[in-house]
């Protein structure tokens, strides 16, 4: 392939899934209650950034190895060539991004909330206080994640089938550009406390614009999927 045929047919569409990853709430909202933890229990600023690297860390980790999985599965099974498959994942990207837009949140009189249910929502801010220690901030920063396994996973897959058709370095590079990038927000909050920022502007700001969020991860995942369906499957 030509320079332009691999960033449009290949690195294009991992870095628009990474993207569509990075947009999901769950991981960041995470990191900034245990960040809004830590500071109420008055840490040092250093283990308070620790913490923080921590969890970035098990985050990055579990979503390697998840991709890492799946390109796997694919070689193995000899489906990173079968255009089928691919048509498959494409459909379900698209049924995914569907979904995103209409169940991601749930609007009530109540308030905006995720679309997790209160219970188990109350049981992973619990967890979240208890998570004191690198070590476990790391476990939750990987929980988070598979938290989210249900909508994610279609990205993932799309970066995995294609990572899967690579070879040599460019797989590797791959799939670590596709993790570096679904961590950035996650990245860039740790780097604007570093600098001072208040953790609660950063999240009033996402409190006010998780909608425009929400239409933005299903409408890159919808629009992927066309694009992909048209000058790549």
């Amino acid at each position: 392939m030509d320079t332009n045929t691999l960033v449009m047919a290949l690195w294009l569409p991992i870095a628009i899934v990474a993207i569509v990853q990075a947009s999901f709430s769950l991981s960041i909202s995470i990191l900034t209650l245990l960040s809004g933890v830590s500071l109420a229990n008055h840490r040092a600023k250093r283990g308070h950034s620790a913490l923080m690297a921590s969890y970035i860390a098990g985050s990055m980790v579990v979503t390697l190895a998840l991709v890492v999985g799946l390109a796997w599965m694919f070689k193995v099974t000899g489906w990173s060539d079968n255009n089928f498959v691919f048509l498959v994942l494409i459909s379900t990207l698209m049924t995914a991004g569907f979904a995103v837009l209409l169940f991601y949140y749930r609007y009530d009189p109540k308030g905006t909330r995720l679309w997790l249910p209160r219970r188990f929502a109350e049981r992973l801010y619990a967890a979240t206080k208890r998570a004191s220690s690198v070590d476990r901030s790391f476990l939750l920063g990987g929980m988070a994640v598979l938290l989210e396994i249900v909508f994610i996973a279609f990205p993932m897959m799309i970066a995995a089938y294609i990572a899967s058709s690579m070879s040599g370095s460019s797989y590797y590079l791959a799939i670590i550009v596709y993790a570096v990038i679904a961590a950035t927000p996650q990245i860039a909050l740790a780097i604007a406390y570093s600098r001072g920022y208040k953790v609660s502007a950063i999240q009033r700001w996402r409190e006010q614009n998780k909608r425009f969020l929400q239409i933005t991860a299903g409408i890159l995942m919808i629009t992927l999927s066309i694009y992909l369906l048209t000058y790549v499957a």
